[in-house]
């Protein structure tokens, strides 16, 4: 989630989104990489609240979401820090919505690496 005002100053309507609200005409924009924004990935579906004093907290797996998570892969019915889960679920759509859909092939080191922890990450092994 991002919010678009940097790159659409006078916003779009919601539904036809290359359109102004009020429909008049189109929506004036810029583009991602003359007006940067912020992405924040937020809620994966399921969200509680934690007492800071009761840390580390502990829940039970929510079965049918991602299996492959580590700890999940070989659970044995205990209650888990439920916080490891949710870097690595985050770490995956970073490297599904980011380092995997590039269009254009980098040859940098820095995408060499990046795409090398994701598969590192993925495979259940510790960074």
């Amino acid at each position: 989630m991002y919010d678009p005002r940097l790159i659409y100053p006078k916003m779009f309507h919601p539904v036809v989104t290359f359109r102004t609200r009020d429909w008049r005409g189109r929506a004036q924009h810029s583009t991602r990489t003359l007006r940067p924004v912020k992405y924040c990935y937020i809620d994966f579906g399921v969200s509680r609240r934690y007492n800071l004093e009761d840390s580390p907290p502990r829940e039970y797996p929510i079965r049918g979401g991602d299996k492959s998570a580590p700890g999940i892969v070989h659970w044995e019915g205990q209650s888990l820090d439920p916080f490891p889960t949710d870097v690595y679920n985050l770490g995956k759509t970073i490297r599904t919505t980011v380092i995997q859909r590039r269009r254009v092939p980098y040859t940098s080191r820095g995408r060499n690496d990046a795409r090398e922890s994701a598969q590192t990450v993925d495979h259940g092994e510790r960074l």
